[in-house]
């Protein structure tokens, strides 16, 4: 169910009343699927403001809030909540250009790359009873990877089927490709689910945060560098890899390729360079339909 977008003299009085400082200027920034999102600028602070758009996303609120809680434990710079509501939340506002709007020398950008790998270290070292999907602080929608795996395959093919997006032989290929999943995990980590250089703060040279985890999920941590990889150079991804450490390349390719194949399934849009990166990746023959 949709929740109406909050008028500003709404959250104006929420912030007001939970801060107790005046609200100067109110910013639209909202740009995911998930959350309504304000940059709320006070007679003290600037602050976010995140508001569900729909009513099954506001349990993901109090998730939002202990998974940041802990990675700042872990001295990870994400935001961190100062106010949660029934259905809103206010977290601080952390300050910066994101990486890619970011003029830097090339030795620079691989330091802050390496330090990005360091971080998501640090984040996968939270651990998350369950997989897929975080429904309650430390538990998770699914009882097995391999079977919630299996089912988002199953999901994204059956979809793309109904809707001819790919020839019959093809799917049949992807299909027995995708059986052949990674090794399973016997303990999930919690990810952050959407790291890409947007959501990437740097100040002064220097990374200043990483923000909107508000995807967060729980699974396989070379999960979180799927997504890095479909979008950004090779020499990119390495640099991120490096400062990791111990990592699984053919885990990666796989979780690209299931990446890819929702893509096809749900979005419309950039359909043949997605295709085309999904056979590359899956090395299964392809002809343009």
């Amino acid at each position: 169910m949709l929740i109406p977008k909050p008028p500003k003299n709404k959250i104006q009085s929420i912030v007001e009343g939970s801060l107790g400082s005046k609200v100067l200027a109110i910013q639209d920034v909202s740009k995911g699927f998930d959350h309504h999102v304000y940059k709320v600028k006070t007679s003290k602070k600037t602050v976010i403001f995140r508001f569900p758009k729909r009513k099954e996303y506001v349990s993901r609120l109090k998730v939002h809030e202990w998974v940041n809680a802990e990675w700042i434990k872990r001295g990870i710079k994400v935001p961190q909540t100062l106010f949660r509501g029934s259905n809103y939340l206010i977290e601080t506002f952390i300050e910066g250009k994101p990486l890619h709007k970011v003029k830097l020398t090339k030795k620079n950008k691989k330091r802050l790359l390496i330090q990005v790998g360091k971080c998501l270290k640090k984040m996968h070292k939270l651990k998350c009873k369950n997989y897929g999907e975080i429904i309650h602080v430390n538990r998770a929608k699914n009882n097995s990877w391999r079977a919630y795996l299996k089912g988002e395959v199953q999901d994204f093919l059956s979809r793309i089927k109904k809707n001819k997006r790919l020839k019959g032989k093809e799917i049949t290929e992807l299909k027995r490709w995708f059986d052949k999943s990674p090794k399973f995990i016997k303990r999930a980590s919690v990810l952050h689910a959407d790291i890409k250089l947007e959501h990437i703060l740097v100040k002064n040279r220097k990374l200043a945060g990483i923000i909107d985890a508000s995807d967060t999920s729980a699974g396989d941590p070379m999960l979180d560098f799927a997504d890095f990889y479909i979008k950004y150079p090779k020499q990119e991804v390495q640099h991120v890899l490096e400062g990791y450490g111990s990592h699984d390349m053919k885990k990666i390719q796989y979780y690209a390729a299931l990446i890819l194949l929702r893509r096809i399934a749900y979005h419309p849009d950039s359909q043949e360079k997605r295709r085309k990166k999904l056979f590359q990746i899956t090395q299964i023959p392809y002809q343009n339909i």
